[in-house]
C-alpha cells in the first residue's frame, strides 16, 4: 500500500507523496516505478518521479490551462492508479495522478498528470533514474527558470538525505521558519523589482496577495518582516503605476 510521510526540514521540506517500495525486477526487465516525491520550496515546487533504473524517454503530452501531463518509460510491471494530494501545501501543485499506459510501441509507460492550483511556468528535466518537474512563478520565464530551479546535485541531496523520508511529521522549527521568511523576502523583492521595471501593475498586486498567503501558511511568525516587505513592494507598485501612466501618456501623444 502507498505510504505518506512528511519531512519538515530547514526551509526545504521533502514530502513523500507515494512509494511502492523497492522493486525486484526480473533479470531482463526494464526499470520499474519506485516513488514520487514533492519538494515544496518557498517560491516554487519540484516534483520528482523515480524509477529503479535509467529513464530512456520522457515526453510532454499536455501543458495547457491547469494541467501538465508527461509520459516516461518504458517501464516494466504494473502501476496501480494513484490519486495523490500533497500533505504539505504547494504554491502550484494541487493534485498528482499516476497511471500505467500503453505506448505507441506497445510497451508500458508511466503517465503523470499534475493538476495546478495557480498559473505558473514549468520545465521537465531528467538525470539517471529521476525525472524532475520544476514549477515556478510566471515572471521567471524563460531564463530565470533555469537559474532559479534547483540543480541536480541539490535535488539529490534533498531526496537522498539519510533519515529524511522516515522523519515524523511536524510543524516547522523556528530556524526553518526564519529561513523560509528570509527566502520569501529575497524572492519577493527581486520579483517586485523586475515587475516594476516592465511595468506590470497587475502582477505586483498579485505578488502582494501571494505574500499574505505565504505568511498565513508559515503561521504569521514574522509580522514586522512581512509589514516591511509589503511596504517595499508597495514602493515598487507605485513606481510601476507612475511608469505605466508615463507610457500611456506617450502612446496618446504618438496617436495624435
Amino acid at each position: 500500500m502507498p505510504t505518506r510521510t512528511v519531512f519538515a526540514g530547514l526551509a526545504l521540506a521533502v514530502l513523500l507523496v507515494a512509494s511502492l517500495g523497492t522493486p525486484v525486477p526480473a533479470a531482463s526487465a526494464g526499470p520499474t516505478f519506485t516513488r514520487v516525491l514533492m519538494l515544496p520550496l518557498v517560491d516554487r515546487t519540484t516534483l520528482v518521479v523515480e524509477l529503479s533504473g535509467a529513464v530512456d524517454e520522457v515526453r510532454e503530452l499536455e501543458a495547457a490551462g491547469a494541467t501538465v501531463v508527461i509520459e516516461l518509460g518504458p517501464i516494466e510491471g504494473g502501476v496501480p492508479g494513484l490519486e495523490l494530494t500533497p500533505a504539505m501545501r504547494s504554491p502550484f501543485v494541487d493534485h498528482v495522478s499516476l497511471r500505467a499506459t500503453s505506448g505507441r510501441d506497445g510497451r508500458s509507460y508511466l503517465t503523470v498528470r499534475t493538476t495546478l492550483s495557480a498559473a505558473c511556468t514549468h520545465r521537465v528535466r531528467t538525470t539517471g533514474s529521476r525525472v524532475y518537474l520544476d514549477f515556478a512563478p510566471l515572471d521567471e520565464i524563460p531564463d530565470a527558470v533555469q537559474a532559479a530551479a534547483p540543480d541536480i546535485a541539490a535535488d539529490r541531496e534533498r531526496v537522498d538525505k539519510p533519515g529524511a523520508i522516515d522523519a515524523p511529521p511536524g510543524p516547522l522549527s523556528d530556524e526553518a521558519a526564519e529561513a523560509a521568511y528570509r527566502a520569501l523576502e529575497s524572492s519577493a523583492l527581486q520579483r517586485a523589482s523586475r515587475l516594476a521595471a516592465r511595468p506590470d501593475v497587475k502582477a505586483l498586486l498579485g505578488l502582494q496577495d501571494e505574500i499574505v498567503k505565504r505568511d498565513e501558511r508559515l503561521g504569521r511568525r514574522q509580522p514586522a518582516l512581512v509589514e516591511h516587505l509589503m511596504a517595499q513592494v508597495q514602493v515598487h507598485l507605485e513606481r510601476a503605476r507612475a511608469l505605466q501612466l508615463q507610457k500611456d501618456r506617450g502612446d496618446l501623444l504618438r496617436a495624435r
